[in-house]
Parts: structure tokens; sequence; C-alpha cells
């Protein structure tokens, strides 16, 4: 059994709130307060709370991606956190499935 990364309890507690709450009405205090971690833990791992969302959603579309084509890929975010995919170069390949960035951006 996997243990879960700060960060996905981190998103997982988001979730939690956001299906009672609006989005914009949830604080970085609420998050942390529903999963009993401080906010400096929130901080050592995210900006805030828009790129907890924007982590979680890259996460989400990955492993989907990956079902989608066949693969077994796996969403590894220390290999892909921090760079906007528009910014990678041409020739980028993802470390863990050594696809080409051509693979990761079909509409």
């Amino acid at each position: 059994m996997k243990r879960k990364t700060t960060k996905e309890i981190l998103a997982e507690s988001f979730r939690e709130l956001a299906e009672g709450k609006s989005v914009d009405k949830i604080t970085v205090q609420e998050i942390v307060n529903n999963c009993d971690y401080s906010t400096a833990t929130f901080y050592r791992h995210f900006k805030d709370k828009y790129d907890l969302i924007a982590w979680d959603y890259a996460r989400k579309t990955a492993a989907i991606m990956g079902r989608i084509n066949g693969k077994d890929y796996v969403y590894d975010p220390d290999e892909h956190d921090g760079v906007a995919f528009e910014d990678l170069p041409e020739d980028w390949r993802c470390l863990r499935c050594k696809q080409p960035k051509e693979k990761f951006n079909r509409a």
C-alpha cells in the first residue's frame, strides 16, 4: 500500500472543502486545519491554493492521459513541478515514460 505524500494530503483536504464551499472562499488556513497540518507545511510545498489546484490537476490529467494512451505512465510531480509545459524545449522527453512533448500536447 502506497503512503500518501504531504502534497496528496493537502490536495485531498482542499477537494473535501471544495465539495461544500466555493473555491474562491477556501483559505489556506482552512485547508491545513482540515488535515491537521501547519501553514508552514503548506507553503513549503505550494505558493498558494492555486498552485495546489494546478499541481492536483496536472497529476490527475497525466494519470488519465496515461490510461488513454494505454501506457503505464505514472505522474511524478518532482519531474514536472515548477515548469510551464509551453516553456519546455521542443526536444523535451518525460523522464519517467520517455515520451516526447507532442504526446502530452493533444487537444
